[in-house]
C-alpha cells in the first residue's frame, strides 16, 4: 500500500475559480467521514485562501466540478482558467493539482505526528521536441510546481521571450520560435524552489 503524505497541522487551501463558479464545491472530511470544512456559492475568477488548523489525523479533500471539465479545459477556453493547491502558511506549495481534472479532485493526507511519508518533490527536468525546430517547440516540464517564470534567451544572454504561468509538476508548454533568428537558444524555467534549463536549436 502507499503511505499518505504528511502535512503540517495548519495548511492553506488555495484555489482560483474560473468563469463558472456555480459548478464548484469544496469539502474536507476527517477519517470518520465527518465534514470539517466546506464551501460552495463561489464567485467567478476569485482567489480563495482558507487556513485550516487540524488535529493529528487523516483527512480527505474533495473539490467537485459538476460541469465535468475541471477548472481549465483546452476545448472550452471560454470557461477561463483556475487552479487548486494546498500550501504551507509560509506560502510554499505542498500539492498542486492539474486544473484539467474532469469531475473531481480527491486527495487524502495525514496531519500532525502520525506515521507516513513526506511527499517527495521530484527533480526539475525539461525535455523538448522537435529539437532542432523550424518554429514551434513543445517543452515537457517535470518537478516545478506553482508560479514559474519561463524565459528564452539567445547565446549572448539576450532575452527573446518571457512569460509567467502556473505549473503543476507535469506540464507541456508550446513555445513559438518562428520569428527568431536561426541559432542556439536556452529555455530556462524558474519556480519558487527549483530551476531547470535546456538548449534548443532553431534552424
Amino acid at each position: 500500500f502507499e503511505l499518505p503524505a504528511v502535512y503540517p497541522e495548519t495548511i492553506v487551501v488555495n484555489y482560483k475559480t474560473n468563469n463558472f463558479p456555480g459548478e464548484n464545491s469544496l469539502t474536507i472530511r476527517d477519517v470518520y467521514g465527518s465534514v470539517i470544512f466546506d464551501r460552495s456559492n463561489h464567485a467567478a475568477n476569485t482567489i480563495y485562501n482558507d487556513t485550516l488548523t487540524l488535529f493529528a489525523g487523516c483527512y480527505t479533500v474533495e473539490f467537485l466540478d459538476t460541469g465535468n471539465d475541471g477548472l481549465s479545459y483546452w476545448a472550452d477556453p471560454g470557461a477561463g482558467n483556475g487552479y487548486f493547491r494546498l500550501r504551507r502558511t509560509t506560502g510554499s506549495i505542498l500539492k498542486s493539482f492539474d486544473p484539467e481534472f474532469g469531475r473531481s479532485i480527491t486527495w487524502s493526507f495525514t496531519s500532525g505526528a502520525l506515521v507516513g511519508v513526506d511527499e517527495l518533490v521530484p527533480a526539475a527536468a525539461l525535455e523538448a521536441w522537435p529539437n532542432p525546430t523550424s518554429g514551434e517547440v513543445t517543452v515537457a516540464v517535470q518537478g516545478i510546481l506553482g508560479d514559474a517564470l519561463i524565459e528564452v534567451l539567445d547565446m549572448r544572454g539576450t532575452l527573446v521571450q518571457r512569460q509567467q504561468r502556473a505549473l503543476h509538476g507535469g506540464d507541456r508548454l508550446t513555445l513559438d520560435l518562428a520569428g527568431a533568428a536561426d541559432g542556439l537558444y536556452e529555455v530556462r524555467i524558474t519556480g519558487a524552489d527549483q530551476q531547470a534549463n535546456l538548449r534548443v536549436v532553431k534552424q
